[in-house]
């Protein structure tokens, strides 16, 4: 009822402001339409992207040169999300490393081969907590040296997630 006053226009317009913008999807994408044949061996390499699928907010931005989806420093959560079909030969495996900030996680995803033109899924999902600037950039690699992949159908999203932080 506001009978103490305590209840001003400037209060309630950042209320308002802050739960809209929580609305608004904000989130920056790669992608690789495929296929992109790579040699990968037993260290991580970057992953190769050939697009930016989509900047929804200016809040994100993306390199496919680099590999790199970066968020601005914002009070909320970040979402990652990446699939990938992965062609490679049986009994070979394939370990995708999410890097933040240049530093290897500990979030990581794996897949193994059944064959060629019968596709395995890459597939990682985790929720950073943080509320810095974040960027951040998936590495791969394989079980054994020379190891040919292609890759198809690939996107990797960064997306806010309108939570507390940790």
């Amino acid at each position: 009822d506001n009978t103490s006053g305590a209840i001003t226009p400037a209060k309630l317009r950042s209320f308002l402001t802050d739960f809209v913008d929580t609305m608004t999807p904000a989130y920056g994408a790669l992608s690789i339409a495929g296929p992109l044949a790579q040699t990968v061996g037993v260290t991580d390499v970057l992953m190769p992207w050939s697009t930016t699928y989509i900047v929804q907010s200016p809040e994100y931005t993306t390199d496919p040169a680099t590999g790199k989806v970066t968020r601005a420093q914002t009070v909320t959560s970040n979402r990652i999300t990446v699939n990938i079909d992965v062609d490679l030969a049986s009994n070979r495996e394939l370990t995708a490393t999410l890097y933040k900030n240049g530093v290897a996680t500990s979030w990581r995803a794996k897949c193994s081969g059944s064959g060629s033109g019968r596709p395995a899924i890459l597939s990682l999902e985790a929720i950073d907590y943080s509320d810095v600037v974040a960027t951040y950039q998936l590495y791969i690699q394989a079980d054994a040296a020379g190891t040919n992949v292609t890759f198809s159908n690939g996107i990797f999203v960064v997306n806010a997630v309108p939570v507390r932080t940790a």
